[in-house]
Parts: structure tokens; sequence; C-alpha cells
């Protein structure tokens, strides 16, 4: 009787053996995501980023559109202003026409960082969009 219990013992501790699952599949780590870096380019030329519409202006005027220029020289009657970006100049000359008149622009000219000249309309877009 003692081998039959223990027989039994052993049939019923094979039937309830438990099997372990089978292995995982493991995954392969995940590729890092490269953003690529936005590159700046100038912005496409609107009415409102039209450099010649500049012309006429007083001081004021431009620098409430454009923001504070980088440099601002004044000789007798007349003023300058230069606004920098990473590509270009844009320079704006301002003529008083009388003693005590307002300053009006004149002429509006755009050239590269190296000196030499560009367009002052994609300049000014540039100008423009490092304002904001």
């Amino acid at each position: 009787m003692r081998y039959s219990l223990l027989l039994c013992a052993v049939a019923l501790s094979a039937c309830s053996a438990t099997t372990s699952p089978p292995p995982a599949t493991q995954q392969p780590p995940a590729a890092p995501v490269v953003t690529p870096k936005p590159t700046k380019v100038a912005p496409p030329v609107t009415p409102q980023t039209n450099a010649l519409s500049l012309k006429g202006l007083n001081p004021r005027e431009v620098q409430d559109i454009a923001g504070e220029p980088s440099l601002v020289r004044r000789d007798n009657n007349v003023q300058v202003m230069l606004y920098e970006t990473n590509s270009c100049v844009l320079e704006i000359v301002f003529y008083e026409p009388a003693p005590e008149a307002h300053f009006e622009a004149k002429h509006v000219n755009a050239r590269t960082r190296s000196g030499e000249s560009t367009n002052a309309d994609k300049c000014f877009a540039l100008v423009l969009a490092s304002e904001q």
C-alpha cells in the first residue's frame, strides 16, 4: 500500500507539474527619433514686407513696424537706422526737409553681412521675422 500511495503521489505530481511559459520575444530597442533642425528661410515678400513701403515714414513709424534698430546715427539733417540679421543689414536713410521738420525715409538699401548688395524686400522680411 505504501507503494501504491507513493505511485499515486508521483502520478499526481506529474499531472500538476507546471510548464514555464515560452520565453518572451524581445523587441529591439527603438531607434532614437532625430528631429531635423529647422533652417531659417526668408518669409515670402508680401505687401507688409515690401521695403519700399518704408519710404515716406518717419523714424518712429519705422520702429513701430520693425522694432528697435541696431544702430541710429544722426548727422545734421540726415538720420540713418540699421537693422541687422544673421544674413543681412537693412539701411534706412531719413532726411529732414527743413529745420524742425520731421525726418522722412528717402532711401532703403540692403546688403549682406560681407557688404554685397542684396534684395531689400527679403532682408526686410528677415528683420520682421527676427522681431517676432
